[in-house]
């Protein structure tokens, strides 16, 4: 048995606010992950669950604040979770847990997660403008590595989950029978994993502990309509 949701809500004039283990979806795409990147994911089953089980719930505090310009979305996550493989040899495994990856730990003041987050609507479109400060779902695998063919030297990994800063837009407009959606989100300080051949520094190791940091953008566009009734 699992407790999946559990939250009490509090509403006043101009303002809601809901604290306990709860579900925050913030991209418009169905199924996709660009601005949505707030609760993890559990890959046990992979597709078959309903789009909403198949992420993991947190205990979170979001505060919706109404305003004549739009409503403003608060949100803080001192609860720590990351993906959930699926079982070792399962049929839906695409990732395995790492062994001895350095973790935060949860309910600590300088791990918590906070996002903030405008929804508005103008030319016709509504439009999401938000912001989340975030521990990357996937950990990163630094090792030492040694290129020499000859080598005897083991390498050696220490993998850990490290801090990102996603920066999101969303929007959705209707035209006729169709409504057109768009996600992007731009994203600080991802690492990305070089080659075990990557050695500009010509010191026979993987250059920067085999991983580099970069920001990227990443998007999708999507429509929904009715055919044939």
């Amino acid at each position: 048995v699992q407790i999946r949701e559990l939250y009490v809500d509090y509403s006043a004039e101009n303002y809601d606010l809901r604290l306990g283990k709860q579900y925050i979806i913030w991209g418009v795409l169905e199924g996709v992950r660009i601005v949505d990147e707030i609760n993890p994911m559990d890959f046990r089953e992979l597709i078959l669950p309903d789009l909403l089980d198949y992420r993991i719930p947190l205990w979170s505090a979001k505060l919706d604040y109404y305003t004549d310009y739009g409503d403003i979305q608060f949100l803080l996550i001192p609860d720590l979770k990351f993906h959930k493989p699926a079982p070792s040899g399962s049929e839906w495994e695409l990732l395995q847990a790492v062994p001895n990856t350095r973790s935060p730990q949860s309910w600590k003041l300088e791990n918590v997660e906070y996002g903030l987050k405008l929804d508005t609507s103008f030319w016709d479109t509504e439009f999401s403008f938000s912001y989340f400060y975030t521990w990357d779902d996937y950990p990163v695998i630094f090792r030492t590595v040694k290129i020499a063919a000859s080598s005897s030297e083991a390498p050696e990994f220490f993998p850990a989950y490290t801090r990102i800063s996603i920066y999101g837009m969303t929007a959705v407009r209707q035209f006729d029978d169709y409504i057109l959606k768009m996600e992007l989100a731009y994203v600080e300080d991802k690492f990305f994993g070089l080659s075990n051949t990557a050695d500009d520094n010509n010191d026979d190791y993987v250059d920067t502990n085999g991983e580099i940091q970069k920001d990227h953008i990443r998007w999708g566009l999507g429509t929904d309509t009715v055919l044939w009734g």
